[in-house]
């Protein structure tokens, strides 16, 4: 092979990995997003979180709600959602913004 040869396959394969890395990355990030949320090590309270709430929606951050959001979501979920009375009050009081906390949604 000529050094134009050489030259122009070393300018393909440079061109080939510049655009199979971002891919590459993007199919990383996508993998990692669509991984379980709560770890393998999680609590019992998180990891039924993450199973009960992702069924059917994002399950959402603890801490993003205030307690009277959550009771009043609750109040609807549990005609879909069959947890007991004591899983209810620890989801409740997992994913409840600590009192005084600002919520990221209004009441």
């Amino acid at each position: 092979m000529t050094r134009a040869g050489v030259a122009r396959t070393g300018a393909r394969k440079a061109r080939l990995a510049a655009a199979i890395s971002p891919m590459a990355a993007a199919c990383a990030l996508f993998a990692a997003a669509c991984a379980p949320a709560a770890a393998p090590d999680a609590s019992p309270i998180a990891t039924l979180h993450t199973r009960a709430c992702g069924k059917c929606h994002a399950p959402p951050e603890p801490g993003s709600h205030s307690r009277a959001q959550l009771t009043d979501a609750f109040g609807r979920h549990q005609r879909r959602t069959h947890l007991t009375k004591d899983q209810w009050a620890a989801m409740l009081d997992y994913l409840a913004a600590p009192d005084g906390a600002t919520s990221a949604q209004k009441d």
